[in-house]
């Protein structure tokens, strides 16, 4: 019997935890009332307290959204005791609730520390190598299972956890998914390409993923502006309001529960029970609240359509059907829509009416999908034991090396492409004609011989190489001559294809059919098939969907 994965969900407002079983993954309860854990610390003069302890703590005295410390690249976390503020490092506050949510796993006989358990952890797709880094050390900190192999985007695992929720209930999936995750601290959005029915393995190849460091929190702080202004309406005036400066954070809590609120009914009552001074209860209506998540949603919906064009850039190169740069840059929203057959709308900001309501534009109702308790799809994918064996990534798990072995027999190596490096970065993807990592062999430090014969092999990040299967037959890697030629280019293509110039002037180009990630940590975990063969393209109107659901 397979061990159980454990799937642990940081998020900026709560953190969740699932374990993988027969029946799917299971949420194991991490608060005190809930299944959910805020995340969320803060101290006065004699404690520090975490989770859900914390929860008592003056608003002033709570740290919170500090995940959004590796979003905006900030080391330093404040909280106040009394009028006194307290500077304290971001990375320890968060190890702090991965402690928390390690002891409360214990206490529920799961643990995320076991050396023989799979532990996956999510972050926001918008994120890079360091930040994604500093995760990583916070949580190896708090003793977490966890390494870059078990890193996965989280819109990709709330796609997967949806995706399975369909197999479970013998539904099929085929076809691009677009997933809309927004939460408290980003927006995350991602197009995948899933072949699923029930009885078969299932084949999840992700096509673009990003996203934006503006959401929940963002439209809190505004809504919080107008919860002011009304109790200017109502009589207090902007003095005594600004004579207590630590009522914002106490504000913004309100209009993050009146949003809540808000998601099912027209209007709110608002209670602000700050201490020492008394405050009217206001009343808020749904159309205030739009008002100020609007600018937002329109800005959230552009980067819909941006990575809708990525995705096309970045197709198999199996079937040769990617298109380039310029063409999907030139296609209309309402083409770009035709190419999406599901809409996965996650995330808690996901229960406001008014982003419905904006893919309804777009996408017929039968194509938008949402899930009972979207806050817990991220997880519940994180914890899943399907999908993953045969998921692809845009940016793939294994790093090539070029490899020779110098005059005295000893071995050298230079790393050509580092394991989950993107292919490109956004910018590029909006302006460059072509889009492709290339390795800059005029930077390396690396001493080549001036002839002779190495080769470039794929390898996992244990250090093991994986072998190609090259045209059908097993190959160590790709012969890579040594010369005297001052330009040799790598250059790895989205779409699977990678150009070598070697030293010597030989130029080979094959194509990788599949982008396979790294499941566990070694080189049997991966199959890499190339081809010296280009895909043939499909007819241009391949990207229209025109099956229906």
């Amino acid at each position: 019997m397979a061990a159980a994965i454990r799937g642990v969900d940081f998020g900026t407002s709560t953190s969740l935890l699932s374990v993988s079983s027969p029946l799917g993954a299971e949420l194991i309860p991490l608060g005190a009332q809930e299944q959910w854990m805020p995340s969320i610390a803060g101290g006065t003069r004699n404690r520090w307290l975490v989770g859900d302890d914390a929860a008592t703590l003056p608003e002033n005295s709570l740290i919170r959204s500090v995940k959004r410390a590796i979003t905006l690249r900030e080391q330093a976390a404040i909280y106040h005791n009394g009028d006194h503020p307290v500077v304290v490092d971001a990375d320890d506050v968060i190890a702090d609730l991965f402690r928390t949510i390690s002891q409360r796993a214990a206490s529920e006989f799961e643990s995320v520390t076991d050396r023989d358990a799979t532990v996956r952890l999510g972050c926001p797709a918008m994120w890079d190598g360091d930040q994604r880094r500093r995760l990583l050390d916070a949580a190896q900190s708090a003793g977490l299972n966890v390494d870059d192999t078990t890193l996965i985007d989280e819109p990709i695992a709330a796609g997967i956890a949806w995706v399975n929720d369909r197999l479970r209930r013998r539904e099929p999936t085929r076809g691009k998914v677009l997933i809309y995750d927004m939460g408290g601290g980003t927006l995350d959005i991602a197009v995948l390409d899933v072949d699923a029915s029930p009885g078969h393995p299932a084949t999840v190849s992700v096509q673009s993923a990003h996203g934006t460091d503006v959401a929940g929190d963002a439209v809190d702080e505004e809504f919080a502006k107008t919860i002011r202004g009304k109790l200017v309406q109502e009589g207090v005036s902007t003095r005594e309001l600004d004579a207590h400066p630590d009522l914002a954070a106490w504000l913004v809590r309100a209009a993050r529960e009146a949003k809540v609120e808000l998601s099912s009914s027209e209007s709110a009552l608002v209670p602000i029970p700050y201490p020492g001074l008394r405050l009217p209860v206001v009343e808020v209506r749904r159309s205030e609240f739009e008002q100020k998540f609007q600018r937002l949603l329109e800005r959230s919906m552009q980067e819909v359509w941006a990575v809708a064009r990525a995705a096309l850039v970045t197709q198999s190169a199996e079937d040769g059907s990617s298109m380039t740069p310029q063409s999907a840059r030139s296609l209309a929203e309402a083409e770009l829509a035709r190419g999406i057959r599901y809409v996965l709308l996650a995330g808690g900001m996901s229960r406001v009416p008014m982003i419905t309501r904006a893919f309804h534009e777009w996408f017929r109702p039968e194509q938008i999908h949402t899930d009972r308790n979207p806050e817990t799809l991220i997880a519940r994918g994180l914890g899943a034991d399907r999908a993953y064996d045969s998921l692809n990534l845009h940016r793939p798990g294994f790093s090539l090396v070029l490899s020779w072995l110098g005059d005295s027999g000893q071995e050298h190596e230079e790393t050509l492409y580092p394991a989950y490096t993107p292919f490109y970065n956004r910018a590029k993807a909006l302006t460059q004609s072509t889009l492709a990592f290339t390795y800059d062999f005029a930077r390396s430090r690396a001493a080549h011989p001036r002839s002779g014969q190495g080769r470039i092999t794929a390898r996992a990040v244990t250090g093991e190489d994986i072998p190609f299967e090259l045209d059908g037959a097993h190959v160590p890697g790709l012969p890579y001559r040594f010369g005297y030629s001052d330009s040799p280019v790598i250059r790895i293509r989205p779409t699977g294809e990678v150009l070598v110039r070697d030293e010597g002037g030989y130029v080979q180009r094959v194509y990788i059919d599949r982008w396979p990630v790294i499941q566990g940590r070694g080189a049997e975990a991966a199959a890499i098939h190339v081809s010296t063969r280009k895909p043939e393209p499909k007819p241009r109107t391949w990207w229209y969907d025109q099956s229906g659901d």
